[in-house]
């Protein structure tokens, strides 16, 4: 009896290990990824050519956490560089985003949208534009939608892919 329930034993353990180490690397063919970021955006340069007009960048610099806890860019690094415009009410932000996870793989944004929307946070769409390791090859695209966290420039964002691989 003690035998049976040994290998038992093992049997699981050895499951639940190849099931834990299987889920850390491995990304379905498609679905998708929600997560949410934590940036710190303190240097914003701006100029102002007229009345009512604005045009300025800036680079803003974080953490993403996947939504469930764990899974794809759960606690990496991120890293935006953006531009923006606004001409008498006219508000327009562009720029580029790589997103990390844990082992360095990377998920690279090219991304647009309305930097007065959500109270000056901004939102708009993320277009996924490549990615290394176990994201090459990706495609898709997905919402953003940020809210001001404090005073110093740090943003709060929630963002979603629906992504493809080949």
């Amino acid at each position: 009896m003690k035998t049976i329930l040994g290998i038992i034993s093992a049997g699981i353990a050895v499951v639940l290990f190849a099931n834990a180490s299987w889920a850390d690397g491995h990304l379905a063919k498609s679905g998708t990824i929600s997560y949410h970021t934590g940036w710190a955006c303190p240097n914003n340069h701006v100029a102002t050519p007229a009345d009512g007009a604005m045009i300025g960048t800036g680079t803003c610099r974080g953490i993403t956490y996947n939504d469930n806890g764990s899974g794809p860019l759960h606690m990496g690094g991120a890293q935006c560089h953006y531009s923006f415009f606004v001409n008498n009410g006219d508000t327009r932000n562009k720029g580029y985003c790589f997103w990390s996870d844990q082992d360095g793989d990377r998920i690279y944004t090219d991304f647009h949208g309305d930097p007065s929307a959500n109270n000056g946070g901004g939102e708009g769409v993320n277009v996924i534009a490549g990615g290394t390791g176990k994201y090459q090859g990706i495609t898709g695209s997905g919402p953003w939608k940020c809210s001001w966290a404090g005073t110093d420039g740090e943003l709060h964002c929630n963002q979603s892919f629906n992504y493809e691989l080949p």
